[in-house]
């Protein structure tokens, strides 16, 4: 089973996890929440949430898989 590690500081989404009765290791991305200006807002959570991704994973092992 992968292991699930959540990148987001979110206090819903751990409590959402947890209601799940999942496993979940936080691990904060070092990465700053801007975005485009131009940016349509619908796709900013899509933006941002990539962004903090691409951050930690290279981090990763091959058994984990990213929440952000």
């Amino acid at each position: 089973m992968k292991k699930i590690i959540l990148a987001s500081k979110s206090p819903r989404r751990q409590e959402l996890l947890k209601t799940l009765g999942l496993d979940y290791t936080l691990l904060l991305p070092d990465a700053d929440e801007s975005y485009p200006k131009d940016l349509k807002l619908r796709l900013v959570p899509e933006y941002l949430s990539a962004k903090k991704a691409e951050g930690i994973k290279m981090k990763l092992q091959a058994d984990e898989v990213i929440i952000a």
